[in-house]
């Protein structure tokens, strides 16, 4: 019985893992530019951006000081580092 139980959660958890990485939120170049986030710590030019639940390394693309909190937008992917602009100078 207990070989059983064991199977059965051993399974269960595999099942789990497996639907984790299918939900794993999209890391393409292609699919992150224009998302919106915002910047948890002072971009200077670099430092922490938020996109959905994930935090990311991001630089602002015109070398401009962020302030943290603000919100950005993503305009390019070099690498595992975003490069962002505000949605301040998009809108103007």
């Amino acid at each position: 019985i207990m070989g059983v139980l064991m199977a059965g959660f051993v399974l269960l958890s595999l099942r789990f893992v497996g639907e984790s990485k299918r939900l794993h939120y999209r890391s393409n170049k292609g699919t992150l530019v224009g998302d919106v986030g915002h910047t948890t710590t002072v971009l200077e030019p670099k430092g922490i951006v938020q996109l959905a639940s994930e935090l990311w390394t991001a630089e602002s693309d015109s070398g401009d000081t962020i302030q943290s909190g603000e919100e950005v937008v993503v305009s390019d992917v070099e690498g595992l580092t975003l490069k962002v602009v505000r949605t301040a100078q998009i809108e103007k």
